[in-house]
């Protein structure tokens, strides 16, 4: 399948910040085209699952994604859906400390990200206008929506529970939305 995510060369921040988020990956015995291809192999899987819901977001809607790590599915669906980078928010948290509890409460502390190299893997991939919100700075509540989307692949729903967001979340919905998490889909009208 096309690589639609580009991996920008694989720097010594960079590795850590892909061990601390894939502890799996032993990337002293591999390359970035290794990572480019895991990273791209992801995103296609998600994008054929909610391909008939992405598909119908206008690629002006006002987008946040939560958790996205390194940015992979931020690029991947800019690039494929033909998102517009000053549209896209993300939500991510510097983080040497991860608390996850599968399905369990969420921890305010608890990050697992590197927002310095989610923004350099975004302008390597030309998504330079993406609107990053540090987790510690500024709570989930009070981004600035509403959003037409909001996704999270891994942060909401695989390491904690979608009902330790909602509260965070309703408001910051749109009347016209469509809200997706790695466990559920909902369509609001």
């Amino acid at each position: 399948m096309e690589r639609i995510f580009r991996a920008p060369p694989l720097t010594h921040k960079l590795r850590a910040a892909i061990k601390r988020i894939s502890p799996q990956f032993d990337l002293r015995k591999r390359d970035r085209l290794f990572w480019e291809a895991d990273e791209n192999g992801s995103c296609w899987g998600e994008y054929e699952a909610l391909e008939p819901f992405l598909a119908r977001v206008p690629a002006d809607a006002k987008i946040l994604e939560i958790g996205p790590g390194l940015g992979r599915s931020l690029v991947f669906f800019a690039k494929k859906l033909g998102w517009r980078g000053n549209q896209l928010n993300a939500y991510e948290g510097n983080g040497r400390t991860t608390k996850y509890t599968v399905l369990g409460p969420r921890f305010e502390d608890s990050f697992c990200g590197n927002i310095e190299e989610l923004r350099r893997v975004l302008d390597f991939n030309g998504i330079n206008d993406v609107k990053i919100f540090d987790a510690a700075k500024t709570r989930l509540s009070d981004l600035p929506g509403p959003y037409y989307l909001i996704y999270s692949f891994y942060g909401i729903g695989f390491h904690w529970s979608l009902e330790y967001f909602l509260d965070d979340l309703l408001p910051l919905l749109g009347k016209r939305c469509f809200q997706a998490t790695s466990l559920s889909g909902c369509a609001a009208g």
